[in-house]
Formats: C-alpha cells, structure tokens, sequence
C-alpha cells in the first residue's frame, strides 16, 4: 500500500522482545534497528568519516505549531518549512514531528493549511501530529481539581487526524505515513488504530507524555502492542517508535533507564523527549539532579552537576551537555546491539547488568514479553 513503510526481518532474539529489522522510509532511506534517534544539533557530531559510523541514521526534528505558528502559514509558510529544513541533516532519515500545542478548534482554512504544511516540511516520511495531552482532557466535573481523558475530546483529535490524511491525499501523496497513538486509555486508542488500519498504515509512533511504559503505564504499551499485532500488522513486519519515554521516580543514587529498556518490548527506535514532565520546581532552594546513563548497567546515575562533572569528565557541565552525552551512549549501546542480535543470548547479556538483577521485578517484566505478546504469524 502506498501509506506503509517497507519492513523485513533481518533477526530476532529466541527470549526478548528485540528484532533486528530493515525499514525502509522511500528508496533511498532505510535503516536497521534497533536505533536510537538523535536531535538536530548532534551535526557537531558529524566531524569525521569514523565519527558518522557511530551516530544514528535517525534524525528527530520536532516542531511545536500553535494556534499563531498555524495563522502565519498563510503568510510566510515557506520561509517557515526552510527553516525545518535546515535542521535535516544529509544521508539521514529526517524524521519531522509536528507537535501541536492547541486548546481550541481550528477553523477549515487553519487545517488546510496545516495539513500541506505537514506535508511539504516533511522529509520522506509523515508523521501525524502527536498533541498536548490537555487538548484531550477535561473536567469530569466541577469538583474535579483534575483533567482527565474525555471521550468527546479525544474523537476532537480522531476527526483532525481524518481530516489531515483527506487534506494531503487530495493533492497528491507519495510519503508513506507513521501514525501517531497518545499514550491514554485504551478505549480511546482503539478507534484511533482503526483509522490507520482502514489507511494502510504499518509504523506508529507511541507518545507516552514523559510516563514509564515499563513502569505506570506497562498496561497501555501491551494493550497497544496487541491490538497492532492481533488486529492490524504482525509485530515483526510493523515500525514501532517511541518518544518522550520516562523512567521510575529514583530513590536511591540511581534508577533503571526504563526508558532505554524499551528497546527489548519491541520499541524499535528510541525517540527524543521534547514534552516537559508535569511539575514544577518551588523550592528556591532546589539543587538540580544530574542524570547520566549508564552503558555498563543501563541505569541513570544520580549525583549533582559538579560530581557528575568530575565523574564524567566533561568541563563546565549543564543540562545540554549531559543530555549531549547521554544520546550519544544509547546511540552506540544501540548500535552494540544490533551485532548482539541472533549472535548473542540478550537475555544472558541483561543479567550482566547488576542493577537489572535487583529489580527483579523489572527484569520479570522484559522477560515475560516475549511469552505474552506472540507475534502473529
């Protein structure tokens, strides 16, 4: 079908749920995953011919569009794509994610415009706009201090998603398309999967908000993951990528990376983080946490900026930098991976990461994928 993306099985691991497949975006861009996404301004990377074997073939530019960015398309919409464009980088897969940050209704012109938008800025691939999770909540009352998912406002963004896709094949399409599914109740995702069935669409793209599949919404990722396998496309022949994953709350002086764990419950590309987590820092007094992964034990150590400074060995250390660095480990852990893959027993290569042997409960869950979401055939 036109809307689907060329997939083929390379290996699979006999114990996890990791496959190394081909994904071919248009003739001549095409990966192999597992991959780990890189950000726009990972091209100081790209310095050397031995610098460009180790990055990814990925690059994730995220755009958010407002109520005002969408108004000023009609007026300077090119200048608007060029400076997209800029952000792709050459011999990669630019991947654009157009996040919407929308209260209200857009007007017909507003789509319109947004719609072929979407679809010139875009590389060789569409990805369908993910959105603020407040567009699709409500008040259930007016006692009610919090949002929560809401039907009528969630089938607000269905009819969106219907209308972009009519919008852009009307003129012509030949980009295959990602679907986008918000990581919420499964009652909602469930119509929203129906419509990338009826369009022939293979790869998704799960937003989880900044929340832990593996954790407080492992419920959600398996629901989706069945209802994709069972009801649309089998697992081994389907893209799955995944953005603003999060990890457990830490307590101790580190915490799991749940988040580069995904990689082993059939998350395909490890995307970025551009939605920020909800709350808010009070404390004047707060001392900011460094976060720095781990390849050796696939955890994030937690120290402050000047211990992780000295740790790391990386001078005048910020949150840039330590973010800089912790892709550029998961992207080369990824790309170990991909030669462990049918070569090596991944579940055996988990257990040498100690702190995954303490969290057994953790490593019970990795393990238990494999065996309970089978992949159709």
């Amino acid at each position: 079908m036109p809307n689907s993306i060329r997939i083929k099985e390379r290996e699979r691991d006999e114990n996890l749920g990791i496959i190394k497949k081909e994904i071919k975006f248009s003739y001549l861009d095409s990966i192999i995953t597992p991959n780990k996404s890189i950000s726009p301004h990972y091209k100081d990377w790209i310095k050397t011919d031995s610098d460009k074997l180790n990055i990814s073939e990925v690059n994730e530019v995220s755009c958010r569009i407002d109520s005002d960015k969408i108004n000023l398309f009609d007026v300077s919409g090119s200048s608007l794509i060029k400076d997209i464009r800029r952000r792709y980088i050459p011999n990669k897969v630019n991947l654009l994610i157009p996040h919407l940050r929308i209260q209200n209704d857009l007007t017909q012109n507003q789509v319109n415009s947004l719609s072929q938008f979407i679809y010139v800025a875009s590389d060789s691939t569409i990805i369908l706009p993910t959105i603020d999770f407040s567009y699709l909540k409500e008040y259930k009352d007016e006692k009610m201090r919090t949002k929560i998912f809401s039907e009528r406002r969630v089938e607000r963004y269905l009819n969106l998603i219907k209308v972009i896709i009519q919008n852009i094949n009307a003129v012509g399409n030949g980009k295959p398309y990602i679907g986008t599914i918000p990581l919420m109740s499964i009652k909602y995702i469930r119509p929203l999967l129906k419509l990338y069935q009826d369009e022939g669409i293979n790869s998704f793209i799960i937003d989880a908000g900044t929340a832990d599949i593996l954790g407080t919404n492992l419920f959600e990722f398996r629901t989706i993951l069945l209802e994709i396998n069972n009801s649309i496309i089998p697992l081994n022949e389907s893209l799955i990528y995944a953005s603003n994953l999060g990890f457990s709350l830490y307590k101790k002086n580190w915490t799991l990376a749940d988040d580069f764990l995904s990689l082993f419950i059939y998350v395909d590309i490890l995307g970025g983080t551009f939605k920020n987590r909800g709350f808010s820092i009070t404390n004047k007094n707060y001392i900011p946490k460094a976060k720095s992964f781990s390849r050796s034990e696939y955890i994030y150590n937690i120290t402050n900026y000047k211990d992780a400074e000295n740790n790391l060995n990386i001078p005048n250390l910020n949150r840039i930098k330590l973010k800089d660095f912790n892709e550029k480990e998961q992207v080369n852990e990824t790309q170990n991976l991909k030669t462990l893959i049918g070569e090596t027993n991944l579940k055996n290569y988990l257990l040498q990461k100690r702190p995954i042997l303490q969290e057994q409960i953790t490593f019970k869950k990795i393990s238990e994928f494999s065996e309970k979401v089978k992949i159709k055939t």
